[in-house]
C-alpha cells in the first residue's frame, strides 16, 4: 500500500482498525487453544465442563464490556480520559473486591447465583436506559460532585458484579477442585477477547450495543444456573 500510495498516505489506511480484527482473531484462537488444552488432562466428559465454559465466559465478557462502556461514558462526562479511567477502574475494582469478600457469607449454590446475576442484569438495564440522561443532566457540575455521583452510579452494579466469580469458583471446587484453575483460565482468556471485541462492537454498532451485549453475556451465565437451580 505504501508503494502504491506513498508513505504520506499511511495515516489514511486505517491500519489501527484492521489491527483490531487481527488482534481479535489472534486472541480467539489462543483462547480456544488455552481452554481446550487442559481438557486432555482433565478429561472431556461431564456436564460441569460445559457449565464452566458458558458461565465463566459470560462473566468475562460481561464484566469487561461494562468496564469499557463506563470508561467511554465517563470520559465524555469528565472531559478527561485520565479522570474517567481512574474513576471507573478504581471504583469498579474496589466495589467488586468488597463484593467478592462479602460473597464468602453466602452458600455457593445455583440458586444464589441466579439471584445475584439477575440483580446485575437489572442494574445493567437501569444503566442502559438512564445512565446517559443522568450524565447529561449533571455534566455541568463540579468535578468533586461528579466523582461523588459517579460513585453512586458505579458502586452498586460493581459490588454485585463481584459476587458471581468467587461463588462460581467455590461451586466448582465443591465438585472437582482440580477444575478451579481451568475455570479461572476460561474467565481470563475470554476477558482478553472482550476488551478487543467491545471496541469493535462500539465502532460498528455504537456503545449502547456494548451494554446490550454485556447484559446478554450475563444472561448466558444466568440461564445455565436456572437449569441447575
Amino acid at each position: 500500500m505504501i508503494e502504491l500510495f506513498g508513505a504520506d498516505a499511511v495515516p489514511f489506511f486505517e491500519i489501527g482498525y484492521l489491527l483490531l480484527y487481527i488482534t481479535l482473531v489472534q486472541t480467539v484462537l489462543l483462547a480456544i487453544i488455552l481452554i481446550i488444552l487442559p481438557l486432555f488432562k482433565l478429561g472431556w466428559g461431564g456436564r460441569s465442563k460445559a457449565w464452566s465454559i458458558i458461565y465463566f465466559s459470560g462473566l468475562g465478557l460481561g464484566y469487561m464490556f461494562i468496564e469499557i462502556i463506563f470508561i467511554q461514558r465517563y470520559t465524555l462526562y469528565f472531559g478527561n480520559v485520565v479522570y474517567a479511567t481512574a474513576a471507573v477502574v478504581s471504583l469498579m475494582l474496589i466495589a467488586s473486591g468488597v463484593g467478592s469478600y462479602i460473597s464468602q457469607r453466602y452458600n455457593a449454590i445455583h440458586k444464589n447465583l441466579v439471584v445475584v446475576i439477575s440483580l446485575v442484569i437489572l442494574l445493567l438495564i437501569f444503566h442502559l436506559i438512564l445512565l446517559s440522561p443522568l450524565l447529561k443532566l449533571t455534566i455541568g457540575f463540579s468535578t468533586i460532585i461528579k466523582i461523588f455521583l459517579s460513585a453512586l452510579l458505579i458502586i452498586p452494579a460493581a459490588f454485585l458484579m463481584g459476587f458471581p466469580f468467587p461463588l462460581g469458583l467455590r461451586l466448582v471446587s465443591q465438585t472437582n477442585a482440580a477444575h478451579v484453575p481451568w475455570a479461572w483460565g476460561i474467565n481470563g482468556s475470554v476477558s482478553v477477547i472482550s476488551a478487543v471485541l467491545a471496541t469493535i462492537i462500539a465502532v460498528e454498532l455504537g456503545f449502547v450495543w456494548v451494554m446490550i451485549f454485556a447484559a446478554s453475556a450475563y444472561s448466558l451465565s444466568l440461564i445455565v444456573n436456572i437449569k441447575k437451580s
